[in-house]
């Protein structure tokens, strides 16, 4: 396209020529670069069929292979309820290459259903799998799943190797990022994958290869009464907590141990987009598919206080709704009032017990104290926000939930924790692996159990059956006591009025 005349044409109608699959077709062509047929799939969530989210992972992953010139899909089981069957059509049909899947722990069981039905309908495709819930397991991974490889880092910079080497029908000897087995069914660790830096030169998640229109009225953290959808405003996160990615992925040890090498590129903990490219990706959804309300699914967007407040002005400037994650112990009323101001509905707080002891083990170097003061803060300067708590993380004893409990009657909070479950990529999941039984039967339970109602598996000294007494015991006393004003109600029927009444610091 003439750049001329693309500099005259409103952004968004850019964006409609620039996505165009003819014109990107005509392009590559021209420069001689029609690449690989590619599929990426979106795995189902059998234990909750009816969440729907935009799988920035693979979105991301499409984004790039498209950039690189190749000739993506996407087939997306769970946000369209798909049937199995459906992607058996478009692999008999389809003639691809490679087929990309990932995402969370819970949807690694579906991973080895796609696998499956891959080899049964197009024997000749490999299958490259990524993802939270297999990038730190990937030897686990290929045994149990039967894929080709995993890739084991962020995507951006490794992946266009790899779709080279499948373009080319070489192996991905020379890739880095990436662990497989070889022709003698030999594991191969390929590390010194480069971590992405400048954020704002990454290409957009590719949007348009997904049904939006589905996915953002009711998108998951979003407002149901208008369209929402999850973006990212940053990667990474300075902690350690020993429940959470971040606990293997800053821990320089474990990564040579899991990756046969250490990461190359950036070295931050955690990595900002600027503030202008977040508001001008955030017009582009406005403009293209009505979107005003936004979930930051960043792993910490609270620490950074310039950031945060830069931020917070650009995004003013947007006039949209949104809401993010963070700890309460590094909020204060100048970043919750520049957050309300720039058009935050609510904070979900990671606080995850009420006890020091156990914050202690956990390695949140936080102080509970400080988390109340940041709850307190809240109140007064009446955002809302969601508490979230675990029960029956290693060292939970009765005394450690009376605690919680005690710390909860004083912030007037409800006490509904999620059972402890130790998910691949984090500290726990691999001090506790010989607690877990077989592979299959663990990603089965990942994916169908309801982490509220049982436990996973036993990791303190408490029994699931006394655990599961004092959450029904803590959750009846602290429910009924609590001032859930600030609540946000997902559905339509929601009363305005309701949002004057906040509980009193």
């Amino acid at each position: 396209m003439n750049s001329t005349l693309a500099a005259l044409l409103p952004e968004s109608l850019r964006f409609r020529l620039v996505e165009s699959r003819f014109l990107r077709n005509r392009r590559n062509k021209k420069l001689g670069r029609m690449g690989t047929k590619i599929l990426v799939v979106h795995p189902h969530y059998p234990g909750k069929p009816d969440i729907r989210y935009m799988p920035l992972g693979l979105a991301a992953v499409a984004g790039v292979a498209e950039q690189q010139g190749h000739d993506v899909h996407v087939c997306d089981l769970l946000n369209e309820a798909l049937p199995y069957s459906v992607l058996e059509e478009q692999l008999r049909r389809g003639n691809f290459k490679l087929v990309m899947a990932g995402g969370f722990a819970m949807q690694v069981a579906s991973m080895r259903e796609i696998v499956r039905r891959v080899r049964d309908c197009s024997p000749g495709t490999k299958v490259l799998l990524g993802g939270v819930g297999v990038s730190d397991i990937p030897e686990i991974a290929l045994d149990y799943t039967g894929a080709d490889g995993v890739c084991t880092h962020e995507a951006e910079m490794v992946l266009p190797d790899m779709l080279r080497a499948v373009h080319e029908g070489r192996s991905w000897h020379q890739c880095k990022g990436i662990v497989f087995r070889d022709s003698d069914g030999k594991v191969v660790k390929r590390p010194g994958g480069a971590l992405p830096e400048k954020l704002d030169e990454l290409p957009y998640a590719a949007y348009h290869l997904f049904d939006i229109k589905n996915i953002a009225p009711k998108s998951y953290n979003g407002w149901g009464a208008r369209k929402s959808i999850h973006i990212m405003t940053s990667r990474g996160c300075p902690f350690r907590c020993t429940f959470c990615i971040n606990s293997l992925l800053n821990d320089k040890e474990y990564k040579l141990e899991a990756f046969g090498g250490e990461l190359t590129g950036s070295k931050k903990p955690l990595r900002h987009r600027s503030p202008e490219s977040v508001v001008k990706e955030i017009n582009f959804l406005k403009s293209r598919y009505g979107i005003a309300d936004f979930h930051f699914a960043d792993e910490e967007f609270i620490t950074h206080t310039e950031h945060l407040v830069e931020m917070c002005a650009a995004l003013k400037t947007a006039n949209v709704t949104w809401s993010t994650s963070g700890r309460a112990d590094w909020v204060n009323e100048v970043k919750l009032r520049a957050m309300k101001e720039a058009g935050c509905r609510f904070i979900i707080f990671g606080i995850e017990s009420g006890s020091q002891k156990m914050v202690d083990i956990m390695d949140k170097r936080a102080k509970v104290e400080r988390a109340a003061e940041g709850l307190l803060a809240c109140y007064r300067v009446g955002m809302r926000f969601i508490p979230n708590f675990m029960i029956g993380h290693p060292g939970e004893t009765k005394e450690t939930i009376a605690e919680t409990l005690e710390f909860c009657r004083s912030l007037k909070l409800p006490y509904s924790p999620a059972f402890v479950t130790p998910f691949p990529n984090s500290k726990m999941f691999h001090d506790n692996k010989h607690r877990l039984g077989d592979w299959q039967a663990y990603f089965e339970k990942l994916a169908n159990v309801d982490y509220n109602k049982h436990v996973f598996t036993q990791l303190s000294e408490l029994t699931p059956d006394e655990l599961k007494e004092a959450r029904a015991v803590g959750e009846a006393e602290t429910t009924a006591k609590a001032a859930t004003e600030y609540f946000v109600d997902y559905s339509e029927k929601i009363d305005p009025t309701r949002w004057g009444a906040l509980p009193p610091a």
